[in-house]
């Protein structure tokens, strides 16, 4: 079992290549070439690298591709969800351009977790981005450094670090104070009416998002918790084919090119 695992993650890696030392086996061979099948085309880069402190964005410090075909296609997947939240912990490598591999897809996704789909008051959302807004780059530190990037002197590293922690949303936008910590304010797209519309801390939202999310990785509380009076939330399956994402931003969700087909 533990030669058919390395053999899989070979595959991933490698993008499905058979010649690999130790798994020439018909069943390993059979596995590596599920790896190679093409799942889908990419027209430009979907960006999904991590980031650091030698670098100003990446997945963990900033919005990013992969993080929003990802939100796209889990609220493709719930149907009826408002909002789509995913940790940037989960994100690891880009995708494209050109064809994309199972291989591939398992590389930049390399973790088995399953959709969920939960009800949370808008004032949950509230506490969860103030969580988020802790865990962000605090660039406000390093003032004399050019585009702060945490890799120069005068920085400090300890408050500019990036955090697998960092949320991908999907059509929810918010701002903070980098000093503070502070939620600013935080937008939930309506579909119905195509417009953005303030957080209404009364309001039950339905959230998509994952199940290490939701059961409190990345130093959250689980999900749920912060709606003690709520539904604990309900699974749905995984989907194999990913649809285009809805993308937010200054205006209303868009279909965006590179997504998986």
């Amino acid at each position: 079992m533990r030669v058919a695992a390395l053999c899989l993650l070979a595959a991933a890696r490698h993008a499905g290549a058979l010649l690999i030392e130790g798994c020439a086996d018909e069943s390993h061979a059979l596995a590596l070439e599920s790896y190679a099948v093409v799942v889908g085309e990419a027209a430009a880069l979907v960006d999904g690298e991590e980031g650091g402190l030698d670098m100003l964005g990446g997945c963990r410090a900033s919005d990013c591709g992969l993080g929003r075909l990802l939100n796209g296609a889990m609220l493709e997947a719930c149907g009826d969800c408002d909002v789509a939240l995913s940790n940037a912990g989960g994100l690891r490598a880009d995708l494209g351009p050109g064809a994309i591999s199972r291989g591939d897809v398992r590389t930049a996704l390399p973790f088995d977790n399953t959709l969920m789909a939960l009800d949370i008051s808008g004032a949950g959302l509230r506490a969860a981005l103030a969580v988020a807004a802790a865990k962000a780059p605090d660039w406000w530190a390093c003032p004399d450094v050019a585009n702060p990037t945490c890799a120069g002197d005068g920085c400090d590293e300890s408050a500019c670090g990036v955090s697998g922690g960092h949320l991908q949303t999907l059509g929810l936008r918010w701002a903070y104070n980098a000093e503070t910590d502070e939620v600013l304010g935080a937008e939930v797209f309506d579909n119905a009416t195509k417009s953005w519309y303030d957080l209404d801390d009364d309001r039950t939202y339905r959230v998509a998002t994952n199940s290490y999310l939701a059961n409190g990785g990345d130093g959250y509380a689980p999900l749920p918790a912060y709606e003690p009076d709520r539904d604990r939330g309900q699974r749905f399956g995984d989907r194999r084919r990913a649809p285009g994402p809805r993308v937010h931003g200054l205006g209303p969700p868009r279909r965006a090119r590179g997504a998986l087909r």
